[in-house]
């Protein structure tokens, strides 16, 4: 996993989601802007051509004398200023001793050839230069006609005839778009780019921030240090920004840490935290113990052996919040309270592993014992069927039960655990 600091990641983001803004919203704006353009470009060329019409109609009736020439194309220029127009004559009006000037610009040639060849109006706007083209065809009206009867009778002139061709070349500029209509492209613009670029932020700083301290924060908070087996549920998660890293580690290192602790003291102290009861290391020396102070005063004693085999909750709406490892902490540690309360005061029980007790019960007989075993069998069936006062969770115990007596079996330890062992295993509970 590459990790990056916070101000990176937030610069990243912040430049990724302006770029996808961007990406979104331009075309979002462009392409409607770009047909209203094209409208607004085809109704500005529409109405010079009808200008340009209204004034070849005016100042040609009496024919292609410069002087109405000059006067059109100092009208059209009043009409759009700024503005190069370019008039030339249909070729059968052209005299051979007229001089013909061409105009300047390339794209005024091209769609000069474009209107002689289609007998229609042609445009062309130009984004990098500024610059909108347009040449339109300028016919005989009606009113032009009374001018050229002679030409009409000998049919060289005719109505809608073409006359000649008028072009221009005029500044592209957003006064071709109405004010209303720039403001509104404007706001759609900016709207859909700090929509898009807000969306993508804040989804981005959930997934990559905000759900990462969140979770950081949920493992802490569940942490429950006063037991070093429940710490276990800890694992060392790594992040892709550094600072929550670097927290994630920092953590880790302290649960290892009271982790150490807790292993250190569980070799000091006698008995277990998580349960009460005298602990496992302790009860090779008491067991020895034990059998050094019988066979001198020549006493009895016996050890009873009891194994959990499986605890069901009968509470499962509060059992089902917990972990399986969890569960089984409370199942233990409910079972040692039971076993720990139906005890003799004189009685010392260990818990040699996860789910194995024993008892030493010191100056007991065979009858003892035997008494001493019904009891807790008892007292267990008892106690996991009735209500206990302040007990979290109530569970239904299956457990084994076995007892070694001595001198009866046996002079050593081991010997005296294997007959125990024994019993225990022809029980079920």
């Amino acid at each position: 996993m590459k990790q990056v600091s916070l101000s990176k990641l937030l610069i990243q983001q912040i430049l990724l989601a302006i770029l996808t803004g961007l990406l979104i919203s331009l075309p979002v704006t462009l392409i409607p802007a770009y047909f209203i353009v094209q409208s607004n470009i085809q109704q500005t060329v529409t109405h010079l051509e009808q200008v340009s019409h209204a004034e070849v109609n005016q100042h040609l009736v009496t024919g292609w004398r410069q002087a109405n020439i000059d006067l059109i194309l100092q009208h059209l220029n009043q009409e759009i200023p700024g503005a190069y127009f370019y008039l030339q004559k249909h070729p059968s009006f052209v005299d051979t001793n007229e001089h013909f000037i061409p105009p300047e610009a390339d794209e005024i040639k091209q769609l000069i050839q474009q209107v002689e060849a289609n007998n229609q109006a042609a445009s062309k706007a130009s984004l990098f230069s500024d610059k909108l083209y347009a040449a339109y065809p300028i016919k005989f009206k009606e009113r032009c006609l009374t001018c050229h009867q002679a030409e009409v009778k000998a049919g060289t002139i005719a109505l809608n005839q073409p006359a000649g061709i008028i072009a221009f070349e005029a500044p592209f500029s957003t006064a071709m778009v109405s004010t209303f209509t720039q403001v509104l492209f404007f706001i759609l613009f900016m709207s859909t780019f700090i929509s898009a670029a807000l969306y993508l932020t804040n989804r981005s700083i959930h997934l990559k921030l905000l759900d990462p301290l969140q979770d950081l924060s949920k493992r802490i908070v569940s942490l429950q240090l006063d037991s070093h087996t429940q710490a276990l549920d800890w694992k060392r998660t790594p992040h892709e920004i550094i600072e929550i890293d670097q927290i994630d580690e920092k953590v880790s290192q302290h649960i290892h840490f009271i982790q150490g602790i807790y292993s250190k003291l569980d070799a000091l102290i006698v008995t277990e935290h998580e349960t009460g009861l005298f602990h496992r290391d302790r009860f090779n020396e008491v067991m020895s113990y034990e059998l050094m102070r019988s066979k001198r005063y020549e006493h009895e004693f016996c050890v009873v052996v009891i194994k959990l085999m499986s605890a069901e909750p009968t509470d499962m709406e509060r059992f089902n919040s917990l972990s399986e490892e969890q569960q089984n902490a409370a199942k233990v540690h409910r079972f040692s309270q039971l076993i720990s309360n139906d005890s003799r005061a004189t009685d010392l029980v260990f818990r040699i592993t996860e789910d194995l007790f024993v008892v030493i019960a010191p100056e007991t007989d065979l009858t003892g014992v035997k008494v001493m075993q019904n009891n807790i069998v008892d007292h267990l069936k008892h106690a996991q069927h009735s209500q206990v006062k302040n007990a979290e969770y109530r569970f239904n115990f299956h457990f084994k039960l076995g007892f070694g007596h001595y001198p009866t079996d046996g002079q050593t330890a081991k010997k005296i655990m294997q007959e125990a062992a024994i019993r225990m295993k022809s029980t079920d509970y």
